[in-house]
Protein backbone atom coordinates (compact mmCIF):
# COMPACT_ATOMS: atom_id res chain seq x y z
CA UNK A 1 0.00 0.00 0.00
CA UNK A 2 1.03 3.42 -1.05
CA UNK A 3 0.61 6.73 0.96
CA UNK A 4 0.46 9.55 -1.13
CA UNK A 5 1.88 12.67 1.08
CA UNK A 6 0.32 16.00 0.80
CA UNK A 7 2.88 18.68 -0.90
CA UNK A 8 5.07 19.50 2.21
CA UNK A 9 5.75 23.01 2.76
CA UNK A 10 9.11 24.61 2.89
CA UNK A 11 10.69 27.97 4.20
CA UNK A 12 13.86 29.14 1.80
CA UNK A 13 16.11 32.08 3.42
CA UNK A 14 18.60 32.84 0.79
CA UNK A 15 19.60 35.10 -2.67
CA UNK A 16 18.45 35.29 -5.92
CA UNK A 17 20.97 33.63 -8.49
CA UNK A 18 19.91 34.95 -11.63
CA UNK A 19 17.55 37.26 -12.89
CA UNK A 20 13.82 36.02 -12.68
CA UNK A 21 13.08 34.03 -16.23
CA UNK A 22 9.68 34.41 -17.38
CA UNK A 23 7.79 31.68 -18.60
CA UNK A 24 5.43 31.37 -21.52
CA UNK A 25 2.23 30.41 -19.60
CA UNK A 26 2.54 33.59 -17.02
CA UNK A 27 4.52 32.14 -14.33
CA UNK A 28 8.20 33.46 -13.42
CA UNK A 29 11.08 30.61 -12.43
CA UNK A 30 14.05 31.65 -9.86
CA UNK A 31 17.02 30.26 -8.89
CA UNK A 32 17.69 30.85 -4.96
CA UNK A 33 20.49 30.12 -3.56
CA UNK A 34 21.23 28.85 0.30
CA UNK A 35 23.50 27.71 2.11
CA UNK A 36 24.39 27.04 5.94
CA UNK A 37 26.25 29.10 8.37
CA UNK A 38 28.81 27.74 10.75
CA UNK A 39 31.14 29.62 12.97
CA UNK A 40 34.71 28.39 11.98
CA UNK A 41 36.50 28.16 15.60
CA UNK A 42 39.77 29.20 14.19
CA UNK A 43 39.15 32.11 12.76
CA UNK A 44 36.40 33.09 15.18
CA UNK A 45 34.56 33.90 11.77
CA UNK A 46 30.94 32.42 10.07
CA UNK A 47 31.84 30.70 6.99
CA UNK A 48 29.31 29.47 4.35
CA UNK A 49 28.52 25.55 3.74
CA UNK A 50 26.26 23.60 2.60
CA UNK A 51 25.40 25.40 -0.47
CA UNK A 52 22.16 24.09 -1.79
CA UNK A 53 20.07 25.98 -5.17
CA UNK A 54 16.52 25.79 -5.82
CA UNK A 55 13.93 26.08 -8.65
CA UNK A 56 10.94 27.98 -7.24
CA UNK A 57 7.60 28.72 -9.60
CA UNK A 58 5.69 31.54 -9.22
CA UNK A 59 2.49 32.56 -11.14
CA UNK A 60 -0.36 34.70 -11.67
CA UNK A 61 0.77 38.54 -9.57
CA UNK A 62 3.68 37.20 -7.64
CA UNK A 63 4.97 35.85 -10.89
CA UNK A 64 4.37 39.72 -12.37
CA UNK A 65 6.07 41.08 -8.95
CA UNK A 66 8.90 38.52 -8.96
CA UNK A 67 10.09 39.88 -12.65
CA UNK A 68 9.02 43.67 -11.68
CA UNK A 69 11.26 43.56 -8.43
CA UNK A 70 13.37 40.67 -7.75
CA UNK A 71 17.27 41.50 -9.14
CA UNK A 72 20.37 38.95 -8.86
CA UNK A 73 21.71 38.77 -5.34
CA UNK A 74 18.67 40.15 -3.47
CA UNK A 75 17.90 38.21 -0.14
CA UNK A 76 14.28 36.32 -0.09
CA UNK A 77 12.42 34.35 2.06
CA UNK A 78 10.03 32.57 0.56
CA UNK A 79 7.40 30.11 1.64
CA UNK A 80 6.35 27.36 -0.67
CA UNK A 81 5.30 23.90 -1.41
CA UNK A 82 7.25 21.21 -2.74
CA UNK A 83 6.49 19.26 -6.09
CA UNK A 84 7.86 16.91 -7.91
CA UNK A 85 8.26 17.48 -11.53
CA UNK A 86 9.56 14.76 -14.26
CA UNK A 87 10.42 15.15 -17.84
CA UNK A 88 12.22 13.12 -20.97
CA UNK A 89 15.47 14.49 -22.02
CA UNK A 90 17.34 14.59 -25.13
CA UNK A 91 18.36 11.30 -25.41
CA UNK A 92 14.60 10.18 -24.07
CA UNK A 93 16.22 9.65 -20.20
CA UNK A 94 13.76 10.22 -17.25
CA UNK A 95 14.84 12.83 -15.36
CA UNK A 96 13.10 13.99 -11.80
CA UNK A 97 13.54 17.24 -10.03
CA UNK A 98 11.96 18.15 -6.83
CA UNK A 99 11.03 22.34 -6.79
CA UNK A 100 9.09 24.80 -5.03
CA UNK A 101 6.07 26.43 -5.92
CA UNK A 102 5.88 29.77 -4.04
CA UNK A 103 3.04 31.04 -2.18
CA UNK A 104 5.15 33.95 -0.57
CA UNK A 105 8.10 36.16 -1.50
CA UNK A 106 9.63 38.34 0.77
CA UNK A 107 12.60 40.78 0.47
CA UNK A 108 14.48 41.34 3.22
CA UNK A 109 15.72 44.79 3.82
CA UNK A 110 19.52 43.29 5.25
CA UNK A 111 20.16 40.10 6.74
CA UNK A 112 20.57 41.07 10.27
CA UNK A 113 23.55 38.18 10.85
CA UNK A 114 25.94 39.86 8.41
CA UNK A 115 24.80 43.01 6.06
CA UNK A 116 22.96 45.13 9.45
CA UNK A 117 24.87 48.16 9.84
CA UNK A 118 26.76 48.55 13.16
CA UNK A 119 25.66 51.63 14.24
CA UNK A 120 21.51 50.70 13.86
CA UNK A 121 19.97 50.93 16.64
CA UNK A 122 15.90 49.48 16.77
CA UNK A 123 15.17 51.79 19.72
CA UNK A 124 17.46 54.62 18.80
CA UNK A 125 17.03 54.47 15.25
CA UNK A 126 12.88 54.28 15.62
CA UNK A 127 11.28 57.52 15.49
CA UNK A 128 7.63 57.24 16.80
CA UNK A 129 7.30 61.02 14.85
CA UNK A 130 7.13 58.68 11.15
CA UNK A 131 4.03 56.54 12.71
CA UNK A 132 0.46 56.98 12.88
CA UNK A 133 -0.96 55.38 15.43
CA UNK A 134 -4.60 54.03 15.29
CA UNK A 135 -5.94 55.32 18.63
Amino acid sequence: RKIKMANPTITIVGRVGQDPVKLNNGGVRLRIVSNDRVKNDATNQWDDKDTSWWTVKAWKSLAEQSIATLKKGQEVVIVGKIYEETWKDKEGNSRTSYDVNADTIAVTTWSLSKDAPKSFSPIKDWHMDDVEVPF
